[in-house]
């Protein structure tokens, strides 16, 4: 279940010209789902910003660019030839090809199709392009050009207002790891929650950077904490409207791509033991860190610095005992399975902060 996509191209030639490639390339997915034997729906588990995950379908729709008209697939691999797992869906296109400009939209799974573009600049080398994807998770963003009869795909940072330019419209929530139209925020005006959370970073000696909005509404404290000789970075986002607070770790290393599957066998065993909090990798083209995230729900209660540290510690005493492990499996080629049988051997018990206690 994938990750979309989501491309915003302007193409500029000549009427004769645009027209030509639209016959060619774009197909109505609508209308020919029965024609073409393809699934009316993709079933999608949603990974959303906020932290919810949610099960969807999607009905591909056009019009859209079709892969298969400008590079047949045959026997071969999608992901090798169109740079993409499958072809595009959710299409669609304003302007009129007489004006000598349209745009496109559409999305692909998990990559942006790079020998798509290269296969368009060869075919019309007088098409102009201009445009950009955009991850729906925020884990990248590219510029994309083509003219002269070349394409360039350039890897840019995902940011709100890409986000506006892409999908024409305000984000409902912004990723943490996203920088935000925040200030930098005085101690004294800090809200109730994030005062209480400071406490506990004083109290133990911790350096950070502290965010706070305007209205004190949300705020976010960025240090990094010292793991199994690893230097993890630490973020706290606080939401005092919400009341809710948000901890997250990342790993100093970042998983590549093709070792995604292995450590998700891996996390998904932690994770199996963990009642804290939870570690993923988000899939994506490009090496990420692992994240672990727990979030600690105040409404109706009162936060004490002493929750705060319980968090904390949860997630140090898990990295502790498996980052040689998780590692080891992210930067190596060893196997999830093999990871796991020596981690069992040498442990008669998962660590106390992690372990499920009922």
């Amino acid at each position: 279940m994938p990750n979309w996509v989501t491309h915003k191209l302007t193409l500029t030639a000549t009427p004769s010209m645009l027209g030509t490639l639209l016959e060619r390339h774009l197909i109505s997915l609508t209308d020919q789902l029965a024609e073409a034997e393809m699934q009316a729906t993709i079933p999608v588990l949603a990974f959303y910003p906020d932290g919810t995950v949610k099960d969807e379908v999607r009905t591909p729709s056009g019009p859209v660019l079709d892969f298969e008209t400008l590079l047949p697939l045959g026997d071969g691999d999608a992901s090798e030839v169109w740079g993409t797992k499958w072809n595009a869906s959710m299409g669609r296109i304003a302007g009129d090809p007489a004006s000598g400009s349209v745009t496109l939209w559409f999305d692909t799974p998990w990559s942006i199709p790079e020998p798509i573009f290269t296969a368009i600049a060869e075919r019309y080398p007088d098409l102009k392009v201009e445009g950009h994807a955009f991850d729906e998770l925020w884990n990248f963003a590219a510029r994309i050009t083509i003219t002269d009869g070349a394409a360039d795909v350039e890897e840019i940072e995902a940011t709100v207002e890409l986000y506006r330019e892409v999908y024409g419209k305000e984000p409902d929530k912004v990723p943490d790891r996203v920088p935000a139209d925040i200030d930098e925020g005085d101690d004294d005006s800090a809200g109730p929650i994030t005062e209480i959370v400071k406490a506990w970073l004083d109290e133990n000696d911790w350096t950070y950077d502290l965010d706070i909005t305007d209205d004190e509404s949300s705020s976010r404290i960025k240090a990094s904490v010292q793991i199994a000789s690893q230097d993890f970075v630490v973020c706290i986002d606080v939401d005092e409207d919400d009341e809710q607070v948000e901890v997250l770790f990342f790993t100093p290393f970042n998983v590549p791509v093709d070792r995604i599957e292995e450590m998700a066998v891996v996390l998904n065993w932690i994770n199996n033991a963990d009642r804290v909090g939870r570690m993923i990798v988000p899939v994506t083209a490009q090496p990420m860190p692992i994240q672990w995230k727990a979030i600690i729900d105040v409404e109706g209660s009162e936060l004490s610095p002493t929750q705060v540290g319980t968090i904390i510690s949860a997630a140090a005493v898990l990295f502790e005992a498996y980052t040689e492990t998780i590692s080891s499996v992210a930067l190596t080629k060893r196997t999830a399975d093999d990871a796991i049988k020596d981690w069992e051997g040498d442990h008669t018990a998962e660590p106390e902060a992690g372990r499920d206690r009922n």
